[in-house]
């Protein structure tokens, strides 16, 4: 994605719910990149029209979406209590919806089903079936050493000390998306670099000081310089080198300016306030990671999704986008109210209670003197 998960930890504090509204702005983005990309979209439009133009500035706009995510994890994670019964309601949500698509297609196409998928349904982190669910598992491991560091080092330290993991994760990486083993941002490591930003962004509020509207037009105008990246580097590579190299060089996770979106994003909806309790976007917070389960599954991507898109790239710059966002909506409220019924049949066999006595439990036999990170 991604597909952060944001785990909804014992909050100490009153609950934002602006940053529940990223988490659903978030998840529809990233309906619009897999809309754009599996569906086919950008890979079917030619080179340098309109409709190819258009199409890639809608995906740098919503590229941002999958570090919002993870951004997301430590804004909220600094100030909350460490539960592994939360990982573990991620883990059996994953195997739930991978078990029940590889049964439901083994049923009604069996010849795409195999050993590998079934096991690969069971077994979803060994197998990577979701690249993010995998990555936030190797991000859940390591936040109480994280939160050490958020809260107990100093404020200077700790801002010089992300200036230089910045720099050496967005800058250093420009030639090379793998140094360090960031995996292009898909990985663990990129996601404990975003997690440690957003925790500082809640603790310190950095950005503060800088007015909403000033926000919003840098955010514009990195939108611009994302496709202006990617224009500019095309249009000199097919120059020099008769053929187009590098375009996406800054439409990636690593890159500063998707950072950059990402963390202006946090920022601005951190500051949204709602006169009461928006009951419909509790709503859908809560059902956006299974957005990215069902939709994101191998099976649906492959048999559903790959190249479904296709045909959008022959409309009109304004149909193109227009139908590009409507089929993301779709997906989005599909997904969002199968998890909706999922969410009620756990909460009905009582999932969630059962795991949080047996972790309470667990903490009062071994871990009595319990650190509060």
């Amino acid at each position: 994605m991604g597909n952060d998960v944001s785990v909804n930890f014992n909050k100490q504090k009153e609950r934002n719910y602006g940053i529940d509204l990223l988490r659903i702005v978030s998840m529809f983005m990233i309906c619009i990149m897999h809309v754009l990309g599996t569906g086919g979209v950008l890979e079917n439009t030619t080179q340098f029209s309109l409709n190819y133009e258009v199409a890639w500035f809608v995906e740098g706009v919503a590229y941002c979406a999958v570090n919002c995510y993870a951004l997301i994890s430590g804004f909220v994670g600094v100030n909350s209590k460490y539960k592994f019964s939360n990982i573990v309601k991620l883990w059996l949500q994953v195997v739930f919806y991978s078990v029940a698509i590889t049964g439901l297609f083994a049923i009604i196409k069996p010849e795409i089903i195999t050993w590998e998928t079934i096991v690969g349904s069971v077994l979803p982190i060994i197998f990577n079936r979701y690249w993010y669910f995998t990555a936030y598992f190797g991000l859940f491991l390591f936040m109480p050493i994280l939160n050490i560091a958020l809260n107990h080092l100093p404020e200077k330290q700790l801002r010089v000390s992300l200036i230089i993991i910045l720099i050496a994760s967005c800058i250093l990486t420009i030639p090379n998306g793998n140094l360090f083993n960031l995996g292009k941002g898909y990985s663990a490591l990129w996601l404990m670099v975003l997690y440690l930003v957003g925790g500082y962004v809640k603790k310190y509020e950095p950005l503060k000081k800088i007015k909403g509207k000033l926000l919003f037009i840098f955010l514009i105008v990195l939108f611009i310089l994302i496709w202006l990246s990617k224009f500019c580097i095309e249009i000199m590579t097919l120059k020099l080198f008769g053929e187009i190299k590098w375009g996406e060089a800054f439409i990636r996770y690593l890159s500063p300016l998707v950072f950059a979106t990402a963390l202006i994003m946090l920022e601005l909806f951190s500051r949204i306030k709602f006169p009461k309790k928006p009951n419909i976007i509790s709503l859908l917070a809560s059902v956006s990671f299974g957005v990215y389960l069902i939709h994101c599954n191998p099976i649906i991507f492959n048999e559903l999704l790959l190249g479904a898109c296709k045909s959008f790239a022959l409309y009109n710059p304004l149909l193109l986008v227009l139908a590009v966002i409507g089929a993301a909506l779709v997906i989005y409220l599909i997904c969002s109210i199968i998890d909706y019924f999922r969410l009620l049949l756990f909460r009905f066999i009582r999932i969630p209670q059962t795991l949080n006595k047996i972790e309470l439990k667990l903490k009062n036999k071994f871990f009595k003197d319990e650190i509060d990170v």
